[in-house]
């Protein structure tokens, strides 16, 4: 593996199954993860999960929603001076400025972690979750949606966590330093783009999938830089 990933397991004689991608808001982890669905799925991998995205207006951030990778779209989270979903302004409900719409966020992502129709008897599946943060966590549905695919042996996650600030959030720091992951930190798109695609396809080759062609994927990763 390249010199440049900054990763670590808790136990050395465990390998890798799920990649936490972590880094300060706008240093491309989003983008990261669509490029990744996109040359995975081109590939016939079995692809799912959701990514977030800022809704802006007038030039000014507004909040945030979730997006399926196949283009459903769902609210997130307000400021509060915008518009909320009913139930959603509760104080237990907001982190910072903004109101979390917790009835929203679990009917557009949480369909994202389960098998589908003709592939439920198929469980080879990488799935994107973008992120596992604090408006998310309200969610504790969502926590064991997580943990559930996360227990899987024939899955591999491809997940999105903050940067440690403040207050340590117990589920992230769990994650952070548990077996079977390997975390992605700085600048990720210039500097990781080939080592994600490597451990992605190290990974789904473990189990088997043999439609997985690494220096295939390696090129397309790189490809647009």
């Amino acid at each position: 593996m390249a010199s440049s990933i900054a990763s670590r397991t808790s136990n050395s004689s465990l390998l890798p199954r799920h990649l936490l991608l972590t880094g300060v808001p706008g240093v491309g982890k989003t983008t990261l993860m669509s490029k990744l669905y996109d040359v995975l799925t081109k590939q016939g991998i079995q692809c799912s999960g959701f990514i977030t995205e800022e809704v802006r207006s007038g030039g000014r951030r507004i909040g945030f929603d979730v997006v399926t990778m196949d283009g459903h779209k769902g609210q997130l989270a307000r400021i509060c001076d915008s518009t909320d979903a009913p139930g959603s302004s509760k104080r237990h409900c907001k982190v910072g400025q903004y109101s979390v719409n917790i009835l929203s966020f679990e009917q557009t992502a949480l369909p994202t972690l389960q098998p589908q129709g003709k592939d439920k008897g198929r469980s080879s599946t990488i799935y994107f979750v973008d992120e596992i943060g604090r408006m998310e966590l309200f969610s504790q549905n969502f926590i064991q949606a997580v943990r559930k695919v996360l227990s899987k042996p024939d899955i591999t996650v491809v997940a999105t966590i903050p940067v440690p600030k403040g207050r340590p959030i117990p589920f992230v720091e769990e994650l952070r330093n548990g077996d079977y992951s390997v975390i992605f930190e700085d600048d990720l798109l210039q500097q990781f783009g080939t080592d994600v695609a490597c451990v992605v396809a190290f990974n789904h080759t473990r189990i088997n999938d043999k439609r997985f062609k690494v220096p295939q994927l390696v090129h397309e990763m790189n490809s647009d830089k």
